[in-house]
């Protein structure tokens, strides 16, 4: 008994069967489309859903960036108002706050204190140790700065609201007055 049925013998390059063979292989089966598996359909469901909030949060990042970081005036500082804004280096400048960012103070309308030279200048200010000091507009330097300061956050100490009748903010009314 022979284990192998007969088989049909093998068409050669020569026959027509085995070109009749090639191109039906070659030709596409119109009536059979795979169907779109459950897995991958979840899939693809998954990496929309991914791609959106990855493009969420890429918004709200660069929302903060030109936004975010700058936090307005803090509510303790009353923008009606003259503020000070004392540094650990020692100085103190007089003005208003218009910004308060995460890296900077800026402060318009700026004035400093200096010591007196001369008696008839020294008119604007007495501190209580009797010595004279005058308080100088931010702008008349050799160097023309612009009446404005942006001041790092790390160096300031702190910032104070000036009474309106005290002596430094009479000073700056007065100042604004004479040079209308």
């Amino acid at each position: 008994m022979d284990r192998y049925p007969e088989r049909a013998p093998r068409p050669t390059l020569a026959t027509p069967e085995r070109k009749k063979d090639e191109t039906s292989a070659r030709e596409p089966v119109a009536t059979h489309r795979p169907q779109p598996s459950k897995a991958s359909d979840s899939r693809g469901k998954k990496s929309k859903f991914l791609f959106g909030a990855a493009g969420i949060v890429v918004v709200l990042g660069l929302f903060w960036w030109f936004f975010g970081r700058t936090m307005g005036i803090p509510s303790y500082i009353e923008t009606s108002k003259y503020q000070v804004v004392c540094l650990q280096s020692g100085e103190c400048y007089f003005g208003k706050v218009s910004a308060v960012t995460s890296d900077t103070v800026q402060i318009k309308n700026v004035f400093y204190v200096q010591k007196a030279t001369d008696a008839s200048s020294a008119a604007d200010a007495t501190d209580a140790s009797g010595n004279n000091l005058q308080l100088i507009k931010l702008g008349n330097e050799v160097h023309g700065p612009e009446d404005m300061m942006a001041i790092s956050r790390s160096q300031v100490l702190y910032i104070e609201n000036l009474k309106s009748d005290g002596k430094v903010t009479q000073t700056i009314n007065t100042y604004y007055e004479q040079n209308k």
